[in-house]
């Protein structure tokens, strides 16, 4: 009985060390994912802004017929070369 239980504990001991060793490793790589996010953040924010001054200056076109722009191919209807508003890449041939 004695033996049995010294393996169980062994066996515990080996897969906490397991499951240490892996958490240690994935704590290792955050610091370079949260990098890879703030470089994603700032260009999603650089593209947003960039999107909204160019509907902004458009001469000639009404705000609401901007916004129903397909994102690829900047056809104003779903009807003309886009055939998705909900999936702009549809367009694409």
């Amino acid at each position: 009985m004695r033996n049995r239980t010294s393996g169980l504990i062994t066996a515990s001991r080996a897969e906490l060390g397991l499951q240490a060793e892996k958490l240690s490793q994935q704590l290792q790589e955050v610091p370079g994912e949260l990098e890879e996010l703030t470089v994603a953040e700032r260009a999603a924010r650089r593209l947003a802004e960039q999107l909204h001054a160019e509907t902004r200056t458009t001469p000639g076109v009404p705000a609401r017929s901007q916004a129903a722009r397909c994102c690829w191919c900047r056809s104003a209807s779903a009807t003309a070369a886009c055939t998705s508003l909900t999936s702009p890449r549809s367009c694409v041939p």
